[in-house]
Formats: C-alpha cells, structure tokens, sequence
C-alpha cells in the first residue's frame, strides 16, 4: 500500500465503521497485516486509545475489554470465535457495547449470534478488506454500500450471500480501480467514444 492508499484508507476506516472521536481500541489484528488494515492512523486520527495485548488469549482480550472500556477491535474469524467461544472462567463482564470488525471468510452464523449476545456487534469486510473502506469516499454518506456491509450482521446469513455480497463485490472492484486508477477515469470515457 501506498502512501496515499494509506492515508485515504485510514480516513476511510474511521468513517465508515463510525469511529467517533476516542475510540478505544484492541489490538487482536497484527499491526504488520496490511498496516492493522489502516486502523493504526485510523484510531489515531480520532484521538484514540491503542490498547495491546502481549498474546491473542480469551483471558486478556475479555480483561482488557472491561478494563479499558475498549469500543472497537479487529481480527480474523479465528479470533472472534476464540472470544465467542471463550470459557466461562476467561470471561468477564463489560457494560459498553463493542464493535468488532473482521474479515476474509465469513465467520459461522453462530459466532456471529454468539458475539451479539456478548455485546459485541460484527462487521464482516469479506475478502476485499481495505479496499471496501474506500466506498466511503467515493459515495456519500459514508457510502451506502459500506452501509449495507457494516449493517452485515442483522440480515439473515442466507440473503448475505446469495442477494448481497456478488453485487457488493463487483461494485467494490469497479471503485476500487476507479479510487486506485484515477487517470482510468479521463481515459475510459475517451475509450468509450465521448468526446465531451
């Protein structure tokens, strides 16, 4: 990624998953993959809290969660169903709601339901991470696809991926190409015959 990728990414990233200002933030994702899917400038563009964690474990993750009031994590699904699925001794017991952002494979509609009833809400990206966040510079408000997918979480898992996701995905590439090949946009028309 570069710079400028980065840079929109990350603006990106604190609109559209609505990151006010001073979020408090759970490092489950490593900061290496892909720049912490931007949330490291993201989180701190709002004025945020990075909370880190020495090791990916029930325990701290719940811990560090009521602790330090966390409002936003990351991670893939294995880590999301490692904070569904904790044992009951490695839990504890938060007030505030929790969004969780994850992507790639979609986790199992259970752990999804299991995550909800923790007071943690799920955000599934799918496999174009970073680059769906960029729907929320190119369509206002905030992009209404990145509205549908963040809102992923309350429609039936079935509708998700035979109605919504093969329409998402090939609107993203079409933005995605757009967003990362500007001079596509001058050329293109020219292409097409337009001469205006």
């Amino acid at each position: 990624m570069h710079h400028r990728g980065a840079y929109l990414a990350a603006i990106g990233q604190a609109l559209a998953n609505d990151i006010g200002l001073h979020p408090v933030y759970l490092w489950t994702l490593p900061m290496f993959h892909c720049n912490g899917w931007t949330f490291i400038w993201g989180v701190t563009l709002q004025a945020g809290t990075h909370v880190c964690l020495r090791r990916i474990e029930a325990a701290p993750i719940y811990e560090a969660i009521a602790e330090h009031k966390v409002s936003h994590l990351c991670g893939a699904p294995i880590v999301m169903n490692l904070i569904a699925n904790a044992p009951e001794e490695a839990r504890r017991p938060f007030a505030q709601r929790v969004q969780a952002m994850t992507g790639g494979a979609a986790p199992p509609a259970a752990v999804l339901e299991r995550m909800t009833a923790l007071g943690i809400d799920m955000v599934h990206f799918g496999v174009l991470v970073v680059v769906n966040i960029m729907l929320g510079l190119v369509t206002p408000p905030y992009g209404l696809l990145l509205f549908i997918m963040t809102r992923i979480a309350e429609v039936p898992l079935k509708a998700i991926v035979l109605d919504v996701l093969p329409f998402l995905y090939a609107m993203i590439a079409a933005l995605a190409l757009i967003t990362f090949c500007p001079d596509l946009v001058l050329w293109l028309p020219r292409l097409m015959g337009y001469q205006g």
